[in-house]
């Protein structure tokens, strides 16, 4: 029978030498930097919804709906798998339980960061 048909039960590959040299390596865990990477384009992602549509997301805020008299304090977010890529298309957010369209906002500011004081 042919070297190439049979099966390694040694556990060496092409890559390594019969005195049982390592081959190459791949990471240790290869999900990490995945990860990572999607972290980093999502931030960015973000970031750059932020710039365009002139808001705040993953930030505790206090917001004002336009016809709400109610003003929200907490984590806005987006309401949405997709990232619309028109303003067009509008796009929708939450707070709390309460979700809306960014054109529903009257205002909205960042809130201090707890712990955290102005510089006098």
């Amino acid at each position: 029978m042919s070297d190439q048909l049979q099966f390694d039960f040694e556990g060496r590959n092409r890559h390594q030498d019969r005195a049982g040299g390592a081959g190459p390596e791949l990471p240790r865990d290869p999900f990490v930097s995945g990860y990572d990477v999607f972290r980093t384009e999502q931030s960015a992602a973000v970031h750059a919804m932020e710039e365009r549509f002139g808001m705040i997301l993953n930030k505790n805020v206090r917001l004002k709906l336009i016809g709400w008299d109610e003003v929200f304090e907490g984590r806005l977010i987006l309401n949405q798998l997709l990232y619309p890529t028109t303003r067009k298309e509008g796009l929708r957010l939450r707070i709390g339980n309460v979700d809306f369209d960014y054109t529903d906002i009257e205002y909205c500011g960042l809130l201090p960061t707890p712990g955290c004081t102005a510089p006098t």
